[in-house]
């Protein structure tokens, strides 16, 4: 069985889809078994870098996980960006700092969202520690910003795990 933990910052961001199935809760967590194939252990970090990082490591030392999916939503700045699209990150990236995520989970993601029709892009996901809503100050090659995913995958990391980060698109920059 694949254990994926599921971190999101905020409970509006948690998909319907997770309604369609039964849950047991274990402390700050839902867990989810789908089928007899996977278990989704959902957790709401909170807004910023500090909750991201301090929900990432307590997840990963309470559930032995296989990897993270980190979701929500993000602010875009790529040309056509329109509300709905989806991002996937290929890199997160805060200050100076980059991290190269999974390409075999990205790939994967890209795939399985294009053969739906989705409109996906695949691009950098930046970090910042305020809401970001202009173009300004931020380099032309970042295709998303947002303020927790490069936190939980540097955090993941430190133990070994890979990370997927999708972001469905909430605002065009300015």
């Amino acid at each position: 069985m694949k254990n994926i933990g599921v971190i999101i910052s905020i409970k509006s961001e948690v998909p319907r889809i997770f309604k369609k199935y039964k849950f047991s809760d274990f402390e700050n967590y839902q867990v989810y078994k789908i089928n007899n194939d996977i278990k989704l252990i959902l957790c709401v970090s909170g807004v910023g870098r500090i909750n991201a990082r301090e929900k990432t490591e307590n997840l990963l030392k309470n559930f032995n996980v296989d990897y993270i999916l980190s979701i929500g939503t993000s602010g875009a700045q790529y040309e056509n960006a329109k509300l709905g699209d989806i991002v996937i990150a290929n890199k997160a990236k805060y200050n100076d700092e980059t991290i190269q995520l999974d390409k075999n989970l990205y790939k994967m993601a890209e795939s399985i969202l294009s053969s739906k029709n989705t409109r996906c892009y695949l691009g950098i996901i930046q970090n910042f520690d305020t809401f970001i809503y202009s173009k300004q100050n931020i380099d032309k090659d970042i295709a998303a910003v947002d303020m927790e995913s490069f936190h939980v995958a540097k955090t993941a990391l430190k133990f070994g795990v890979q990370t997927l980060i999708i972001r469905s698109v909430s605002d065009i920059l300015s």
